[in-house]
């Protein structure tokens, strides 16, 4: 039972990074977005 439960919180950290890094990424793909688009507004202007 005991290796069971490592096993199982081994599982949810491993979950949990793979969710951090997914949201890294879609924060960083967010602000590049932002930043281009900041961008092209001053282009205009």
């Amino acid at each position: 039972m005991h290796g069971e439960r490592n096993e199982l919180n081994q599982l949810l950290e491993l979950i949990c990074k793979i969710e951090n890094e997914t949201a890294i990424r879609r924060l960083k793909a967010i602000v590049k977005d932002y930043l281009k688009k900041e961008e092209e507004k001053k282009q205009y202007l």
